[in-house]
Formats: C-alpha cells, sequence, structure tokens
C-alpha cells in the first residue's frame, strides 16, 4: 500500500513539473530589445508554421497562416495562448499566401495568380470542421513574386480593398469603372472591388512594394511602402516610408532612376520614415490591451533588420517596439490584431525558419476595442492650390504636346512666388508642362546618352522646344529663385527644373556650377552634377576644372562619410560619364589626369572609362601603392587591364588570401608551366570563372589536373552548428574572409549582385545562414534570379539583368562584368535554376573561421 502511495506521489510530482517546464518553455521570452511593459512570446514554432508567410484572425478569435504550400488554421487547445496544432485548409499553393482574410465563415487568400475563397464549417471548440465548397476565384492576378498582390482587407464601406506591388503585369487592364479617379494607374496600387467582385478601381497608385495596409483616420488608408535600395546615396533614392493615403494619391515611384520627393503636391502624407528596410506586415491598433501610448497608433514590420515599429500618425510620434538581441532572429512578414487585444506576428520569408509571436501588455488592460473620433483626422502635410490641381491634371492627360498655356502658367506662378512651396509648385508645372519627368519616351529623337535612365528625375518627357521668348523668361525666373534664402527642397526643384530645360545658355552652366559650390553634401553634388548632364550650354575651362573636382570629390566623400552604395551606383555614374563627354573635351584623359585621381572610391570612373584611359588608370593606382595596402577592387580592376605587374607585386597578391584572385587573374594572361602550382591553386579556388579558366590552362599545358575534395555538404556543416554557436567568433577576421572568398563583391558593395546583408543575423538564424552559404540554389528570391542568354553565336550567358530596353538588356556577370546583349542577337533566355552565388564558400574553412565569419556578418 506504501509503495503505491510512494508511486502515485512521485507521479504527481512528476507530472507538476513537467507541467510547469512545460508552461516555462511556452512561456519564456525570447531576447529581444523590448519596451519593459511589453512582452514577447513565442506561440507557434516552425514545425506547426514553417516559412510563414501571413496571418490573420477574424471576429470570433480563429487564427489563420499560411507559408509555401499550405494554410492552416491554429488550434489553442489548453485555451492558454500557445498553438500546439493546425487544421491544413488549402495545400498545394505554389508559395505562401501573401493575402489572407477570414469573412464570414469564408476565408479568402491571395495565391496561384489570383484571390481566392473558400468556406467552412465550424464545430464547438471553435475549430474548422469541413471545407463546404471547392475554392471560388473572385479576381485573377499575378501573385507570387515579391512585387506582386499582396494583403487584402473589407473596408468600413463593405469594399474590398487590395494591394499589389510594381510588377504585377497587366493588373490594370482589370479597372473597369466608368469615371476612375485614377484613369491612368501606374507601378504599386491600392485597389477598391465591390462586394461581388465585379466593379474595380484603382483607389491609389505609385507605390513601389506595399505589401500590407490598414484603415486609417478620415477615409484615408495606412500602409508602408519599401525603398528603392539600389539607389541609395542617388538624388532619388527614397527611403522605406509610412504613408497615410488618400483616395486618387500617387505616391511618386515612376522608375528606378526617378521617384518624386514626399514634397511633391501629389504625393500621400509621409508620417515616418524609416530609412532602409523590408516593410511587411501593417496593423492599426484599435483596443484597449496595451497601454494607452498605442491606442489607434500603427504598428509595422520592418523584415529586413528583424524590427517591430511603432507609428503613431497624428503626432509622428515612432517608437521601436521589438529589435533583435543576442542570437535571435525576427524575420517579421506579417501582422494581425487578436480580438483579445494580443498582436500576432510571423516570422519566415526565402525558406527561413517560421513561427508565430504574441506581442503583448506585461501588464493587459482590460477592456474592449476602442476607436478614436475627434483625434481621427486627417492631417495633409500640403495645402491643396490651384497649382496642384494643373500639376494633378496634366499628370493625368499625360501630354503628348508641349503646352505653352500651362507654361505661361508656370512662369506667371514664379514671378508671383512667395513661399518656398509657391517656388516648387511653379517649377513642377513647368516640368509636368514639358510631359512631366521620367523614363524617355520610344520615339524621343534625342541621343541615346541623354535617354540614359540617370537623368529619368532630370529630363522631361518632350524636348524643350518652344517660344524662345518664353524659354528665356523661365530660365532667368528660375535662376532668380535659387536666392539665399531659399530652403534646401526649394533649391533641389529649381535645380533639376534648370537641367530640365536643357538650356544653351551659359549662365545656366555657371548657375549650376556655382549651386554645386554651395553644398558640401555629396548626394547633392550628384543632383548638380545630374541637372549639369542635361544642360547644353557650354563650359569654360575654370567650370571644367570645378567640374572634374566635384566627381572626383563625391566618391571620396561618400566613402569618408560611410554613405552605403548599391549596384546602381556604378552604371548610374557611368552614363552620366558618357554624358559630360558631350560637355569636356577629352574627359577621360583629364579625369584620369587629376592630381586628385587615385582613390579607391574612384573605380566608379575608372571602370567606365574607355580602354586606354583603363590601363592609364590601373597603372597609376599599381605607381601610388608601393608597399602601401592594395584594395582588393582595386587589384581586381588592375588584373583585367593590360598593364604589366612585377613579379614582387604578383608575389605578394598571391600569398595575400584576399588579393590572390587578383594574382590568379593575371598569372592566367599567358600561363607556363613553370605556373603550375599556381594553377592547380587555382583550380581548386572558390570562384567558378577562375576556376574554369585554370583548369583549361592546366589541360592546354598538359598538366594533371588533382581537384581536392572537400567537405562542402549542409549535412556535414550542421553537424558542427552546435560548436561554431560555442565559438567567440572575430569579426574583424571575419571581414578578410567575407572579402576573401568574393562575398563582399556580391553584397553590400557598389556593384552588389546578391541581396544587401544588412540586418541578415536580426532575421535568419545560424542554421538558416549555415544553409544559405553552403546550398545558394534552395531559395533563390525572384528580383536576383538569374537570366541564362543564348545567343545566335553559340555564346551562353549568365547574369543578373541590370537594364531593359526595347532593343535589348544589360547583364552583370558573376565576375562583376557588365555585358550588353542586343535583342536581334539573342536565341533563347530563361531564367537560370541556379544561384548567381557559388557553391563552395565554405570549403577548407574551419569552426573557428565560420563561427567568425558569422560574427562578422552580425556587424552587418
Amino acid at each position: 500500500m506504501q509503495s503505491q502511495l510512494t508511486w502515485r506521489f512521485f507521479l504527481i510530482i512528476f507530472t507538476w513539473v513537467a507541467a510547469v517546464v512545460g508552461q516555462l518553455h511556452r512561456m519564456s521570452l525570447a531576447q529581444f530589445q523590448l519596451p519593459p511593459d511589453l512582452k514577447l512570446q513565442r506561440v507557434a514554432d516552425d514545425d506547426l508554421v514553417p516559412d510563414c508567410t501571413n496571418v490573420t484572425c477574424d471576429a470570433r478569435g480563429r487564427v489563420f497562416v499560411s507559408g509555401t504550400g499550405y494554410i492552416k488554421q491554429l488550434i489553442d487547445a489548453s485555451a492558454d495562448g500557445v498553438y500546439a496544432r493546425g487544421i491544413s485548409i488549402v495545400t498545394g499553393l505554389s508559395q505562401g499566401a501573401q493575402g489572407l482574410l477570414s469573412v464570414d465563415n469564408r476565408l479568402y487568400y491571395v495565391a496561384n495568380q489570383g484571390v481566392w475563397s473558400v468556406s467552412f464549417n465550424i464545430d464547438s471548440d471553435k475549430s474548422l470542421d469541413a471545407l463546404t465548397s471547392e475554392p471560388i476565384l473572385h479576381l485573377p492576378i499575378k501573385t507570387g513574386g515579391e512585387h506582386d498582390a499582396h494583403a487584402l482587407r473589407r473596408g468600413p464601406d463593405g469594399f474590398w480593398y487590395l494591394i499589389a506591388g510594381n510588377s504585377t503585369p497587366g493588373m490594370f487592364d482589370l479597372q473597369n469603372v466608368d469615371s476612375p479617379v485614377i484613369p491612368l494607374p501606374r507601378a504599386g496600387a491600392i485597389w477598391r472591388i465591390s462586394p461581388d467582385w465585379k466593379e474595380r478601381e484603382v483607389w491609389a497608385h505609385g507605390f513601389r512594394n506595399a505589401y500590407d495596409f490598414d484603415f486609417g483616420p478620415a477615409d484615408t488608408i495606412v500602409t508602408f511602402d519599401s525603398d528603392g535600395e539600389r539607389e541609395v546615396s542617388l538624388p532619388w533614392y527614397r527611403p522605406t516610408r509610412v504613408f497615410q493615403v488618400r483616395r486618387g494619391d500617387d505616391a511618386g515611384w515612376l522608375s528606378r532612376s526617378w521617384k518624386r520627393p514626399d514634397y511633391d503636391p501629389g504625393m500621400p502624407r509621409v508620417v515616418a520614415d524609416f530609412g532602409r528596410g523590408s516593410p511587411t506586415g501593417v496593423v492599426r491598433y484599435l483596443h484597449e490591451r496595451l497601454p494607452t501610448r498605442y491606442h489607434a497608433g500603427v504598428f509595422v514590420l520592418d523584415w529586413t533588420f528583424g524590427r517591430v515599429l511603432f507609428v503613431d500618425p497624428i503626432s509622428m510620434r515612432t517608437e521601436t517596439i521589438v529589435a533583435p538581441a543576442a542570437n535571435e532572429a525576427l524575420a517579421a512578414t506579417d501582422i494581425a490584431l487578436h480580438p483579445d487585444g494580443r498582436l500576432l506576428i510571423s516570422v519566415g520569408g526565402r525558406g527561413s525558419r517560421g513561427g508565430i509571436y504574441a506581442l503583448d501588455a506585461v501588464l493587459p488592460r482590460g477592456g474592449d476595442r476602442t476607436t478614436r473620433t475627434a483625434e481621427d483626422q486627417l492631417q495633409n502635410g500640403i495645402a491643396d492650390s490651384n497649382l496642384a490641381d494643373h500639376i494633378s491634371e496634366l499628370r493625368q492627360k499625360q501630354i503628348d504636346a508641349v503646352n505653352e498655356m500651362e507654361l505661361r502658367f508656370s512662369l506667371s506662378a514664379m514671378d508671383s512666388a512667395g513661399s518656398d512651396q509657391d517656388w516648387i509648385e511653379a517649377a513642377i508645372l513647368m516640368t509636368e508642362a514639358l510631359g512631366g519627368l521620367g523614363p524617355a519616351l520610344a520615339d524621343d529623337k534625342r541621343p541615346a546618352e541623354q535617354l540614359a535612365p540617370v537623368f529619368d528625375g532630370y529630363r522631361c518627357r518632350l524636348k524643350p522646344e518652344f517660344d524662345s521668348r518664353l524659354y528665356e523668361s523661365i530660365r532667368v525666373a528660375l535662376t532668380s529663385g535659387l536666392e539665399e534664402t531659399a530652403s534646401p527642397e526649394r533649391r533641389l526643384e529649381l535645380i533639376r527644373a534648370l537641367g530640365a530645360l536643357e538650356s544653351p545658355h551659359d549662365d545656366s552652366a555657371r548657375t549650376l556650377v556655382t549651386e554645386m559650390r554651395r553644398d558640401s553634401d555629396p548626394t547633392f553634388g550628384l543632383h548638380c552634377l545630374f541637372a549639369l548632364g542635361r544642360s547644353n550650354s557650354q563650359l569654360d575651362n575654370l567650370l571644367i576644372d570645378e567640374v572634374l573636382e566635384c566627381m572626383l570629390r563625391v566618391p571620396i566623400d561618400v566613402r569618408l562619410l560611410n554613405r552605403n552604395v548599391d549596384n546602381n551606383w556604378y552604371p548610374r555614374l557611368a552614363e552620366l560619364l558618357t554624358s559630360m563627354r558631350g560637355r569636356i573635351t577629352n574627359l577621360d584623359e583629364r579625369l584620369v589626369g587629376h592630381t586628385l585621381f587615385g582613390d579607391v572610391s574612384h573605380l566608379v570612373w575608372a571602370q567606365a572609362l574607355t580602354a586606354n584611359e583603363q590601363d592609364q588608370a590601373a597603372q597609376r593606382y599599381l605607381d601610388a601603392s608601393g608597399q602601401v595596402y592594395m584594395d582588393p577592387d582595386v587589384a581586381d580592376f588592375i588584373s583585367r587591364t593590360k598593364i604589366e605587374v612585377s613579379d614582387n607585386v604578383l608575389t605578394q597578391w598571391l600569398s595575400s588570401d584576399t588579393l590572390r584572385p587578383a594574382g590568379w587573374r593575371i598569372v592566367l594572361r599567358q600561363p607556363t608551366r613553370d605556373d603550375a602550382d599556381i594553377l592547380l591553386s587555382a583550380a581548386n579556388g572558390y570562384i567558378p570563372e577562375i576556376r574554369e579558366a585554370a583548369q583549361q590552362a592546366l589541360r592546354g599545358l598538359n598538366i594533371p589536373i588533382s581537384i581536392t575534395k572537400q567537405n562542402s555538404s549542409l549535412t556535414y556543416w550542421l553537424e558542427f552548428q552546435t560548436e561554431i554557436e560555442s565559438l567567440e567568433g572575430q569579426s574583424m577576421s571575419g571581414e578578410q574572409i567575407f572579402v576573401a572568398r568574393q562575398c563582399a563583391r556580391c553584397h553590400n558593395s557598389t556593384k552588389a549582385l546578391g541581396p544587401p546583408l544588412n540586418g541578415v543575423s536580426k532575421r535568419f538564424g545560424v542554421t538558416d545562414l549555415l544553409t544559405a552559404l553552403v546550398q545558394p540554389d534552395q531559395n533563390i528570391p525572384d528580383r536576383y534570379r538569374a537570366l541564362q542568354v543564348i545567343t545566335k553565336d553559340g555564346q551562353v550567358l549568365v547574369g543578373l539583368k541590370i537594364y531593359e530596353s526595347v532593343d535589348g538588356f544589360t547583364l552583370m556577370t558573376a565576375d562583376a562584368k557588365t555585358v550588353r546583349v542586343n535583342s536581334n542577337e539573342i536565341l533563347q533566355v530563361k531564367l537560370s535554376d541556379s544561384s548567381i552565388m557559388p557553391t563552395g564558400l565554405l570549403d577548407g574553412l574551419t569552426t573557428q573561421q565560420v563561427a567568425d565569419l558569422l560574427a562578422f556578418m552580425k556587424t552587418l
């Protein structure tokens, strides 16, 4: 009897301990930075919601999630807020749904090339019992891509609202209302669709790629639009911004090289600016459970840096709510408001580990949903005006002839302008009367270098040919507006308008150079240079000297100020150089011969020079190096020219991990049997194009090729993951590996072929990072998927498309070469199944070196 009591006692104790430990495990807070009155709890893990892209809740508190291939309802059987199981609703999705919405026992989802829904019955425990219909297609639209159709919501007016990115081809053919507020929509858009899905209208447009939205005060919509990260540090770069949008608003995205500024009269109100990022979820907090300061504000998610951010649209106060700490990552993809007042956050994306987190108050407040009334007023940052109306009308017409009446009206507005905004609107009206700014028209007769994308924000779509007296009056007016008291925004817009006017008057060039001198900011210097590239006025020697100095100082200042640049930095500045050749005689020679030339940042000019001047630039770099540290990018540039490199320099390069690839290229120019050891080393290297060239050279020299077998499988490295995580990584050593393995050539560089790695450790754990490093083909983002081009003469080219026109496109190959392919030369084009990122990047590394590499990646 006593043994039975003892056994029962231990069983009770064991059960109690197990329950407590289980509860503590489920309720444990991840290692994140949060305000002291908030907590974050993981309520579903990767085994239940892998690679989760969407989460939604309905009025009954039912939670639905989606990820690659599935849609589920999550079940909280124990009513403790933790989801232990799920019931499958939809399977066989090509990707995860980008939008989920549960309304009246129907679940709507955005996936598989359309907006679909299924109906279901609900049993007594609120879990899904059975589907009662096959999926119904309500709206065919492109889905699955990162810039395609995304979130779906039902508005207070009973209409459906859908948001879609700027790469959703053909979607505007869906607009079918009789008198649309936006007759000629463009780029990303918010749609308003009738309850029966039959009438469809674009409600607002001009977004880049807003994933999610919610309904704001006073008939507005709040959304979080992504930045044009490839354009960072260029004058038209626009950061990730939270917009408060009115019906008919235009968010200003026209092309990769032109986005209208926030002060444009047609722009929605910008309530927050968060710099670089990848915006995902948006939800307005209409509840009382969280602290008062969050009521009726907006929570937004940034996938890039793993952040949850808060914005009050009224006061424009912002706050970082959640930020990763320690080894935790938060690849946040969507956010939903549960009826009990918690916020549910899904994580995943690009094949990473999935999960659901609950953001809650440490001491939840009582009460139910709450709304604001008196404070729910739209505060528009730009007042409506007659000029703004004229600008809007011209943009909707998309005129095909110069409108002299509006030009005269813009001149009158300049003559009477009082405020900076008056000047700005008058200048914008002038450019709109010339067809507006943006990509060149297909039949534009101006020279090709003047039609380059770099000038999308400085070239009117119609050539400025009209009455000469009016022309000169506008030029004089624009120049007079650049007075000492002008605001930075006014100066920017008048300089842009002066360039777009394409004035041949010498005073125009002098004015632009004077403005260039007045501000030391390198981005402003570029703005003036781009405007000068549009001007047809002549430059005297004094002005030429100042222009050359500015061209050489801008890249130096960008480097010294630690400004980020991305892979459109090189092609856009190369286009400027091409245009400036028409303004400055012997420009290439003058740049290379200038006393300032020789900084590593000047590679942006050096690589765009003619072949002869490239050799001269390489020689200047080599002569200046001496015993000083040689930058790997400079060494790479030198190795691709024809200049001789001494044996001493070559020996130094071959003995350096970071310079060795350049040394290999030098040897591969004219390999001999004496180079056998070097060639064998290159043949076992980690750079595909060098490895293949070295193997070919060895075969040509009849030297046996011995390939060293490496332990490069994912299974191999995952076995050492625990050891890697236990080691103290040295970020400085990791940076050297990052450079030596050529990672820096494709990520976070001026010729970035791959996605930026900013915040990569804040959204991906160690397992995800090891998987991406070892198996780069496993998950290739659409925008970084390479093209494979077969030409009619048998060439096979693989690279990232960086520019496309009607007569062909430009590729950047894995070795950072820019290749132009004309349409009439192409036999076949298809998307490549292989990543540009090479395999074997960890070959030959120790666990300590991998720990060092991961430590460096945490600093990005």
